[in-house]
């Protein structure tokens, strides 16, 4: 009597399943690690607001925080008071260096603007100031100062929203 033994197996489909997985996985991940790339500079306190509204068009982002001392960097404002500043995620050690730093993204991002909605004037590119909370005014009067010296108008001072 003769045995016959089975021939090797066809696969007539691909079991994509592990695939799909992996592929979901990598798509939460960068979307986690995306929504974290847009936070820039030092980590501020924000003030709460209970009005405004959300910004939806891009625009230069410049982080000031209370600087303890400890590390090298800072810009000195008064005496005793240290900042923190980061345009873009670039940290500004030099107040005097701040205008130049701010005009120069500011052109970046208008040159990008530009493409999308062509009557957009320079002096309006949108700035971000996201300051700490416990920060006094004599802190963000630098940044102000220098958006002004820019040529930069459109200055937003960034909170959260109160529950």
């Amino acid at each position: 009597m003769r045995r016959y033994a089975p021939g090797p197996t066809r696969f007539d489909a691909i079991n994509v399943t592990p695939l799909i997985d992996v592929v979901m996985c990598l798509i939460i991940f960068f979307l986690i690690v995306g929504k974290l790339a847009t936070i820039q500079g030092p980590p501020v306190n924000l003030p709460s607001s209970a009005s405004g509204r959300p910004d939806e068009q891009r625009s230069v982002i410049v982080v000031v925080a209370r600087d303890s001392g400890t590390s090298p960097g800072g810009v000195e404002i008064d005496a005793g008071v240290r900042i923190r500043i980061a345009v873009d995620g670039v940290a500004i050690d030099d107040e005097s260096k701040l205008a130049d730093a701010i005009g120069r993204r500011a052109d970046e991002l208008h040159t990008q603007l530009v493409r999308t909605v062509p009557e957009l004037p320079r002096n309006q590119v949108p700035v971000q100031v996201r300051a700490d909370r416990d920060l006094a005014y004599a802190g963000i009067l630098p940044v102000l100062r220098a958006c002004k010296d820019a040529g930069l108008i459109a200055v937003r001072l960034v909170t959260e929203r109160a529950p």
